[in-house]
């Protein structure tokens, strides 16, 4: 799983990687307060609220210049924060 505020990079790395990462975490890590995760089928995403009250939602699709095609996920509580995730990845913690 690669984590970067660009959407074209190139993941490297062992298939199956899981990532828990929460609102706040996306704000700390952005300065914009939204990331794109990038990965490969086998990869896991948990989204947490617990810590920090998010409540994260689906939203629409968004599609790089280079053709990989992520979900969005933002928060409808708590912290503001926006994922843009990889669709070959597996996410949890959704509502």
């Amino acid at each position: 799983i690669l984590l970067t505020q660009e959407s074209v990079a190139d993941p490297s790395g062992t298939i199956g990687t899981t990532l828990m990462i929460g609102a706040q975490d996306v704000i700390d890590m952005s300065t914009s307060d939204s990331l794109y995760i990038i990965g490969s089928e086998g990869d896991v995403v948990n989204l947490l609220g617990l810590s920090d009250a998010a409540v994260w939602m689906t939203g629409g699709t968004s599609t790089s210049t280079g053709g990989q095609v992520f979900q969005q996920y933002h928060t409808t509580s708590g912290p503001a924060a926006t994922l843009f995730i990889d669709q070959d990845i597996t996410v949890t913690g959704t509502n």
